[in-house]
């Protein structure tokens, strides 16, 4: 049987082969269409998957019938294209927050709002805060010294003793005002 003829692939009479000869053949020619003739759905899956991967097309990820690998596909797809526009098609919360914690140029924080992980919201909100150049978001932070973190780069990136003097944190705290050249050692805190 030639390689790309998967026609062939119906004649074998065991299942098991026969799925496997689609899939091998949908894989190694990038085509969704084949896999659809899979009758195994774990293998179907795993068939749009590794089609999807190939060829970057979260738009593949829409037919596969495993709600857990499919939310991994739409995963995927947004770390690909630096997008969250497929988690909402994500129905697990986990495979969600992680989605919508994506690092990405541009992220809104509508997308932070979205995640219900404290420690990936936070991530969020310190990446949106930092990006924006934004230190109200950065006080959206549960972590103290994450929040402190974020309100130090938007300090320094800003130029701004006013922010620096909100962080708690000692440490960050001299960090930030030494980013915006303010001489700490005469100041009395």
């Amino acid at each position: 049987m030639a390689k790309q003829d998967y026609t062939a692939c119906g004649a074998i009479q065991n299942e098991f082969q026969q799925n496997a000869c689609y899939r091998s053949i949908a894989i190694s020619k990038n085509d969704a269409n084949i896999c659809g003739k899979i009758q195994n759905a774990g293998m179907k899956d795993g068939c749009y998957s590794s089609i999807v991967i190939s060829s970057q097309d979260p738009a593949l990820c829409d037919a596969i019938q495993t709600q857990g690998v499919r939310d991994d596909c739409y995963l995927y797809g947004a770390r690909v294209k630096h997008s969250i526009d497929l988690c909402p098609k994500i129905k697990g919360q986990s495979a969600k927050d992680l989605c919508y914690s994506v690092e990405m140029p541009g992220k809104q924080l509508a997308a932070c709002d979205e995640i219900h992980n404290a420690t990936l919201k936070d991530k969020c909100y310190r990446e949106v805060g930092i990006g924006n150049q934004n230190a109200d978001v950065c006080l959206k932070i549960t972590a103290q010294d994450v929040k402190d973190t974020c309100l130090s780069a938007v300090g320094v990136l800003r130029q701004d003793q006013k922010i620096c003097d909100m962080i708690t944190t000692p440490d960050i705290k001299k960090t930030c005002q030494k980013g915006v050249n303010v001489e700490t050692s005469g100041r009395q805190e």
